[in-house]
């Protein structure tokens, strides 16, 4: 309730940039605005909602732009995005495919 922004600022490291945080998941959830370093997975699923800044003086600018240029419709878009991830819907689906083979 507090956070303005979701800020992934983890030094840039070959385990993370092939890592897939789920942090970045709860903040998209709770409608934040997302800036990150390079993570190749998010880039991927998610480049569309989360901002990549590639370097550090990239990083800061970033945050700046999307606090200035937040709106509840972009909100309400992070959250709709991410309705269908958290992990009671995801046990479910590995359950009923789980049944499946059985």
């Amino acid at each position: 309730q507090v956070f303005d922004i979701g800020i992934m600022n983890w030094i840039e490291t070959e385990w993370i940039a092939n890592s897939f945080p789920v942090k970045a998941q709860e903040y998209l959830a709770m409608g934040l605005p997302v800036v990150s370093v390079r993570i190749r997975e998010l880039a991927e699923v998610f480049g569309d909602l989360i901002r990549i800044a590639e370097g550090e003086d990239r990083f800061l600018a970033l945050v700046e732009e999307e606090l200035a240029s937040d709106t509840p419709e972009k909100r309400a878009e992070r959250i709709d995005r991410v309705r269908d991830r958290d992990w009671s819907r995801i046990a479910e689906a590995v359950l009923a495919e789980a049944g499946e083979g059985s």
